[in-house]
């Protein structure tokens, strides 16, 4: 059963644009100024993405730049990439490694743009407009020791105050004695949400929560379904029973069970686990 792998929790990135040379002439004129285009990326924490989806660098031009009139206002790709997940090297789109994590001889000079940032795209999507999925974004200051941090996204704290409640139950079917057949982030009296201090998304992002479940040395990953919310219910409920479900995100987990998952009903049981990521939307890989 195939699932997706994007998993933000607390995601920072650094980054340097490093000077990189560019040869002068032989000639007597003026020798022309060494661009800025070269940036080496050094990340905290990153996730290995799916194959249908891959990271996408942007730049956008400052202003004033008469030459760039023409593209002023649009983002100007850079380039893609991916990060292995043993050891956070970038990867170019077709697998192979990016020495030293760095994006050499670009066509551009960073001291010609003001800010950047890295998106989570559709592999299939070859478009040149950058997706809502914002992964990293911050300015350029070229001047300032060619370092700066890309935070995702720019001011929002994943962790700081966040709680987490949930509880077993069944409320969309008629039967009270299934109840480790579902999970639900609500209170015991189903009236107060169960996760506390969640921040609001930005456009692009969705909280999703899923279910992990150990059966005979077989490891099963199942969605409970994606939210904007903790105190809104989520955006589906496959599995659940006919009964409208409360206005909380969860999931019973009675019918319709996906090929090649557990058999329906699940009974949670110890060594089952909850975890909630954070995805993009819209979503390259909706299962």
């Amino acid at each position: 059963m195939r699932t997706k792998n994007v998993k933000v929790i607390a995601c920072v990135g650094l980054l340097s644009a490093l000077l990189s040379a560019c040869g002068g002439g032989g000639g007597t004129g003026p020798t022309p100024p060494t661009p800025y285009n070269k940036v080496s990326f050094d990340f905290f924490t990153a996730a290995a993405l799916d194959n249908e989806m891959i990271y996408e660098l942007w730049v956008h031009p400052r202003p004033a730049v008469a030459r760039l009139e023409a593209s002023t206002g649009a983002w100007h790709s850079l380039g893609r990439f991916n990060i292995r997940a043993s050891d956070g090297k970038m990867l170019t789109p077709q697998g192979a490694v990016i020495p030293n994590n760095t994006l050499s001889g670009l066509p551009i000079d960073f001291i010609d743009y003001d800010s950047m940032m890295v998106t989570v795209e559709s592999s299939a999507d070859n478009d040149t407009v950058p997706s809502a999925s914002v992964y990293l974004q911050g300015n350029i200051h070229v001047d300032s020791l060619q370092h700066w941090f890309l935070n995702f996204p720019v001011g929002f704290d994943f962790i700081s105050g966040t709680t987490s409640l949930f509880t077993f139950a069944t409320p969309t079917d008629a039967d009270s004695i299934n109840e480790l057949s579902g999970v639900w982030f609500f209170n015991a009296e189903r009236t107060q949400p169960g996760l506390r201090g969640l921040d609001v998304l930005p456009t692009g992002w969705l909280y999703e929560a899923w279910v992990i479940i150990r059966r005979n040395s077989q490891r099963y990953r199942l969605s409970t379904g994606r939210f904007a919310q903790a105190d809104l219910k989520d955006l589906s409920d496959p599995y659940s029973g006919p009964a409208d479900t409360v206005n909380f995100p969860g999931e019973d987990f009675l019918r319709n069970p996906p090929a090649g998952g557990p058999a329906f009903p699940i009974v949670f049981e110890a060594g089952d686990s909850l975890e909630i990521t954070v995805e993009p939307d819209p979503d390259p890989v909706p299962s």
